[in-house]
């Protein structure tokens, strides 16, 4: 018989045995962790069977060891189990990171796509912009001013005609140029002039004999060697004035290129003062009685604004007025040259008939420019301005060419170089020539020479009969 301690030591280590062997026979992979906590409980297992001395003792009874049946394999699906799990969780961790690289790259696509459709967006029809308040406003004025001018025909030289462009709005000194009228094709202010000798010849009378023997001509060139470069003198060589006023020269005497400093045929008459402001010159093939310079005043002769030319049967002012500048900062200075110029012009006529000539700086009617509506304050067409011209043709003088053609519309001296003003004509009257009451009868013509291209302004010739 065997003892009961022994046996129950003996069933243990049977089930240690059969269990190593089982594990032997069917080995299972396993991570690092897991194969190092087995090595563990194998080595503690095997260290305390060392401990204990075993002797070798028969198996127990088949009805003893009935009663206590060993299970090994559950203990091994328990594991196989696990590492299955661990197995199937690694799979699923991989198969999440590849699918999130592939979402990864997606992405990237539509970013790449979205960006090249910015980079080439889909052509769209252009939206109609329509313009509000003041603009709106401002387009209905000029809308109503073409109505009211239309479509006028100019004489010119020969009496063949052209048609003149509808007036728009124009800028001087300040004011704002309305916009281009759209046309088939771009308009551009023409920088060339095209010469015709017929342009320049004024038609004799029914006997054949000329209507006029002298010839006046006035031209503010805003600047001399501007001018020349291009190609202003050739001018003279169509109009042949026998007196030829220029304003707004730019040069002192000693600036003054040798083509003007001594032109054949004409003696020269300058006054510029240094920094080249202003200036105003004659050239004038009758040797002038008299040459006086300025208005007498310091404040308006620092910058040369006139000068005076007695000939035997009349005084000619040339005269380039002052500026009221833009937001009429000049209005006040301006005001005192009025009043100044007045009595100066007075003075003169009690001795002799006046010719006056040159730019006065002001559009003196509505009619005497494109958009008078919209101009009523700027620099040119104030109501202080044109006062001082009624006041002084009240004086007992005449604006030639509204005396000759009250009625004509579209007859412009000055075009601002901005929003191709002048090919669409629209510009002011600045330019005149005022000539005494009693001196009209002399007057043959006045002509605008607006073909003549060479500055913002253009030449104009009084032809008259002594």
């Amino acid at each position: 018989v065997v003892p009961k301690a022994e046996e129950k030591q003996t069933v243990k280590e049977t089930k240690k045995k059969s269990i190593k062997s089982k594990t032997e026979e069917e080995p299972i992979e396993t991570n690092t962790d897991e194969q190092a906590m087995l090595d563990k409980k194998k080595t503690k297992s095997s260290g305390k069977v060392k401990k204990q001395d075993v002797k070798e003792i028969p198996i127990a009874s088949p009805e003893k060891s009935a009663e206590k049946p060993v299970k090994p394999r559950a203990a091994t699906k328990r594991k196989a189990a696990s590492k299955e799990a661990v197995a199937d969780n690694s799979i699923e961790k991989y198969l999440e990171e590849v699918k999130a690289e592939v979402e990864t790259v997606e992405d990237e696509d539509k970013a790449i796509a979205k960006k090249k459709s910015k980079k080439e967006p889909k052509e769209k029809p252009p939206k109609e912009i329509r313009p509000r308040g003041r603009a709106a406003k401002a387009l209905e004025k000029s809308a109503e001013e073409e109505q009211e001018i239309g479509v006028v025909e100019e004489k010119i030289g020969t009496g063949r005609k052209r048609a003149a462009v509808p007036a728009g709005k124009d800028d001087i000194n300040g004011a704002k140029p309305a916009k281009a009228k759209k046309t088939d094709g771009p308009l551009m202010n023409s920088t060339v002039t095209k010469y015709n000798k017929e342009d320049f010849i004024l038609p004799t009378d029914e006997d054949g004999s000329e209507r006029y023997n002298l010839k006046i001509s006035s031209w503010n060139v805003a600047g001399l060697r501007s001018w020349l470069k291009k190609d202003g003198l050739r001018f003279l060589e169509y109009e042949l004035p026998d007196i030829f006023c220029l304003q707004e020269i730019k040069c002192t005497t000693d600036q003054m290129p040798d083509e003007v400093a001594r032109i054949p045929g004409y003696h020269p008459y300058w006054l510029c003062m240094p920094g080249g402001y202003a200036g105003v010159a004659i050239y004038s093939k009758i040797m002038p009685i008299n040459v006086e310079y300025g208005i007498g005043n310091e404040e308006f002769d620092a910058v040369g604004r006139m000068i005076t030319a007695e000939y035997e049967k009349f005084f000619l002012i040339n005269v380039y007025v002052p500026n009221s500048g833009r937001k009429l900062v000049n209005l006040e200075a301006r005001m005192r040259w009025e009043k100044l110029f007045q009595e100066y012009a007075k003075r003169l006529d009690a001795k002799k008939p006046l010719v006056i000539c040159g730019d006065m700086n002001v559009s003196h009617q509505a009619i005497d420019l494109a958009n008078p509506k919209s101009n009523t304050r700027s620099a040119g067409f104030t109501q202080e301005e044109r006062d001082k011209m009624t006041e002084l043709l009240a004086l007992g003088f005449v604006d030639t060419f509204r005396h000759l053609y009250p009625d004509r519309t579209a007859a412009y001296t000055y075009w601002t170089y901005m929003s191709n003003a002048r090919s669409r004509n629209v510009g002011w009257r600045l330019d005149y020539y005022i000539v005494s009451q009693r001196f009209t009868k002399r007057v043959v013509d006045n002509c605008i020479r607006s073909q003549v291209m060479g500055s913002d302004h253009c030449p104009i010739t009084l032809f008259l009969k002594m």
